[in-house]
């Protein structure tokens, strides 16, 4: 059964009370197609997904980030060398405001004029 001519496509978050309805056994996928109007094989792939999606994120060992997202490991990489960059930053700014101070200094400083 396919999903009918002008019937509404499910949200996601509808697709995921299907599935969890599904994994619950509420109801079975063939309950579950004949009352949403799709494909028995649509929900079938809405689980695989959703377990799928579940497994990888349980095989991921790294804690979740700033974002709570754990990421690649490009992107804990990236993250890293943004801190290390924020830092070098921040010390650049401070030897040029001690730069700028001392030029003040300078510039205030008599000197000696030079006589031939």
């Amino acid at each position: 059964m396919s999903r009918q001519k002008g019937a509404p496509r499910l949200s996601v978050e509808q697709k995921v009370q299907v599935v969890l309805a599904v994994l619950g056994h509420e109801l079975s996928i063939a309950e579950a197609a004949c009352r949403y109007g799709v494909a028995e094989y649509t929900i079938a792939g809405w689980w695989d997904w959703f377990v799928a999606a579940g497994t990888a994120r349980l095989e991921q060992r790294t804690p979740p980030g700033p974002d709570g997202q754990a990421g690649s490991a490009e992107v804990r990489r990236l993250r890293a060398e943004n801190r290390q960059l924020k830092l070098a930053l921040a010390g650049a700014t401070v030897q040029v405001r001690i730069w700028e101070k001392s030029g003040e200094q300078v510039q205030r400083a008599p000197f000696p004029s030079l006589k031939p």
